[in-house]
């Protein structure tokens, strides 16, 4: 028999960690939050990927706890383009935690042509505003003197 402590892998604290990783938590936040040190989480997610039986329904529920907190972000993500609402924190998260899959930067391409183009541009509004704003500022100083004097 070998020696040193008996791991506490149990189905109630792999239900806490998955509980966690679906809402988003990062991984080193969930195993910390459930009381495991990064070594045992690591080596029981190892042993799963290895196939060893006592870990492999760890490994299985930990994947299967990734992709459903992407099915929730999806789901909240087509829920609020229907409503026109902010994406920023799923599309962050998918983007972060599924880079793999979401990531932007890997989809990016270009076509390098060049487009000329003809603008009209109106400088005389941008001069009015800019005076406007000087002329604020200028009687902002003067207001700001006259307390300080």
């Amino acid at each position: 028999m070998p020696a040193g402590r008996p791991p506490k892998l149990c189905n109630e604290l792999t239900t806490i960690i998955c509980r966690f990783i679906e809402i988003g938590m990062p991984y080193t936040l969930a195993y910390e939050a459930a009381g495991i040190s990064f070594d045992a989480y690591n080596n029981w997610k190892k042993k799963g990927q290895a196939g060893e039986p006592k870990f492999v329904e760890f490994y299985e529920r930990i994947k299967k706890a990734d992709a459903t907190c992407a099915l929730n972000c999806l789901k909240r993500i087509n829920e609020k383009v229907l409503k026109n609402n902010s994406l920023f924190y799923d599309t962050w998260m998918l983007s972060c935690r599924f880079y793999q899959y979401f990531d932007e930067r890997q989809h990016i391409t270009s076509d390098n042509k060049s487009i000329n183009e003809n603008l009209n541009v109106n400088y005389g509004d941008a001069d009015k505003i800019r005076n406007e704003i000087l002329s604020k500022l200028a009687l902002g100083r003067e207001k700001n003197e006259l307390l300080t004097s």
